[in-house]
């Protein structure tokens, strides 16, 4: 059954979505998808990119043999081991919740007008008054299911609810540290962030999940990253013999197989701007347990995923003023926005190109969210009904609050860069997403604050004055520079007259008080031209020595003003 998914703008993996869990219960080799072919290319002998502070655990190292003491080995062996007997019973049991009896519906068949709510309205802080308000009868007038349909799904979910387990074995994780996927064109991007970290003076240790052997990089995975304390993993080493997995799911999976207890995700093309390594010391991580960064838009979740979960919303309680105006006090209760109901999802959508979560407390959020992707097809248009970024992003949240758990959402507007127009309509490149702490500290002080109209796009608007930038989402395009630097446009290093350009544009530097985007370009250029002839697939076809020059060209520009 092939997903219909719209493009995400925040999709972290360039890969399809469609997922096939298949078990062999023999022992068949892995199946694998596979999106690139990495060899084994020759090591140098020069040490790389040691970073100027020292990080925790300093003698973590790749996952090769001669990179591990014999207990370290012993213990990663058993703990593979356990992790694959474990992620058995867990797909099993959603394999037994599979709907039953149903076909796709994510399809225009299944929307009232053939298609979804508008991929880029509900812009959360613009705040339209074009728009209209996201009452129950707005977001019910979209996705439409048939009866059968309906009780299909809501069984499988109870199902998956009354079967998963409460928690992971034991033994098989402790600690913080970051985590990210990678493999192929992703593991540059990955480095680039590391180095990022590592500058910010990070100490946490890292993994980098690559999705499969064909993968890996053994000139990266065993001497590049663990010179940053950063160490990969293998997925497919830690999932049944038989089991498939790709696009959305490689995201839950990572989470589950780190051996990290308490994480901070990063997606490969996600930029620190500050060091993330005391958010796991500060709430609102200390409470919640899981911290999610909202998306630009309003949320567009169906009214039936609601009653498919069994969660129950309150339509006579209003919790929330989402509006900041006269919208938040219609005259009618059934005018009221349905997410500012008590038991609705919070605003805003979710942007998970970063997750803050512990897996202990969190455990069986994972497990649903899981589930959640497996049956994408269902359960992303129910979540998202066609809005841009409809994918994984929103069953994180989801499965957290249908299972009654804490969470924190950050409250302040993500910021788009790129080319901003005093119109609106802007042309987004990057997203900038905010320091939770400072957001939860501002929380009770100016939660119910109105917010202020400055211009058409309302661009120079903040929820909090005070908040700090924390990451960037390099996410369209990818920092990728001789793909950059290939022709001509807002995406591309080289506008339509030929002349070199920012990306950002002059608000990124406005924003975070110096020119950030020249430190990556510094970054950039400190890698592959200071650090000796490391192998990156990204540049497969060009020499390094190129690549350096055309950084460097860059580089010179942005500094040139």
């Amino acid at each position: 059954m092939k997903l219909t998914i719209r493009k995400s703008l925040c999709a972290s993996m360039a890969v399809s979505l469609f997922i096939l869990f298949i078990f062999a219960y023999s022992s068949s080799n892995i199946a694998l998808i596979s999106s690139n072919n990495v060899g084994n290319p020759a090591h140098s002998d020069k040490v790389l990119l040691n970073p100027d502070h020292e990080t925790e655990n300093e003698t973590t190292s790749g996952n090769t043999p001669n990179s591990h003491t014999d207990s370290s080995i012993s213990h990663e062996k058993t703990r593979i081991q356990t992790i694959r007997k474990f992620m058995l019973s867990i797909i099993d049991t959603i394999n037994k919740a599979a709907p039953k009896k149903i076909g796709d519906i994510n399809n225009k068949e299944h929307y009232l007008d053939g298609h979804g709510i508008p991929v880029y309205g509900g812009h959360l802080r613009e705040n339209s008054y074009k728009e209209p308000v996201r009452t129950k009868k707005y977001l019910a007038s979209f996705l439409s299911l048939k009866e059968n349909e309906v009780n299909s799904l809501k069984e499988s979910h109870e199902i998956v609810i009354d079967q998963l387990p409460e928690n992971f074995p034991s033994g098989i994780f402790d600690g913080n540290g970051i985590v990210y996927v990678g493999g192929g064109k992703y593991n540059w991007l990955v480095l680039l962030s590391i180095k990022a970290l590592r500058n910010l003076g990070s100490k946490l240790p890292i993994e980098v999940i690559i999705p499969n052997k064909n993968e890996y990089n053994s000139d990266l995975c065993d001497r590049v990253f663990p010179s940053l304390n950063a160490k990969c993993l293998i997925m497919s080493d830690y999932l049944p013999e038989g089991m498939a997995i790709q696009g959305f799911q490689i995201k839950s999976m990572a989470l589950m197989i780190s051996s990290y207890a308490k994480i901070l995700y990063l997606d490969s093309d996600n930029i620190p701007v500050k060091n993330p390594d005391s958010l796991f010391t500060q709430e609102p991580f200390i409470s919640s347990k899981m911290v999610i960064w909202p998306d630009f838009w309003r949320r567009s979740t169906s009214p039936a995923f609601y009653h498919i979960s069994n969660i129950t919303v309150d339509e006579t309680k209003h919790v929330r003023k989402s509006y900041h105006d006269d919208r938040d006090h219609p005259k009618d209760q059934s005018d009221y926005s349905y997410h500012d109901m008590e038991g609705a999802l919070p605003e805003a959508s979710s942007e998970t190109g970063q997750i803050l979560i512990d897996k202990e407390t969190h455990a069986r959020t994972l497990f649903l969210s899981l589930y959640y992707n497996v049956y994408g097809s269902f359960y992303y248009p129910l979540l998202s009904q066609g809005a841009a970024g409809e994918g994984d992003k929103e069953t994180f949240l989801a499965a957290a609050h249908k299972l009654g758990q804490s969470y924190y959402q950050v409250h302040e507007f993500v910021r788009e860069f790129g080319v901003i127009k005093p119109e609106g309509n802007n042309d987004i490149l990057g997203m900038g997403q905010y320091d939770p702490a400072i957001d939860f500290s501002l929380e009770s002080s100016q939660i119910n604050k109105k917010v202020e109209y400055l211009t058409p796009s309302n661009y120079n608007n903040h929820y909090f004055n005070s908040s700090e930038l924390m990451f960037l989402h390099t996410n369209w395009p990818k920092l990728h520079p001789m793909e950059l630097s290939n022709g001509k446009g807002i995406r591309n290093i080289f506008n339509e007259d030929g002349q070199r350009h920012r990306l950002y544009g002059p608000e990124l530097g406005k924003e975070v008080g110096y020119d950030l985007e020249q430190k990556i370009w510094n970054d950039m250029k400190s890698i592959v031209c200071d650090s000796g002839d490391i192998k990156i697939e990204a540049f497969s076809g060009h020499s390094m020595k190129d690549v350096c020059a055309e950084v460097t060209s860059q580089l010179e520009y942005l500094k040139s003003g």
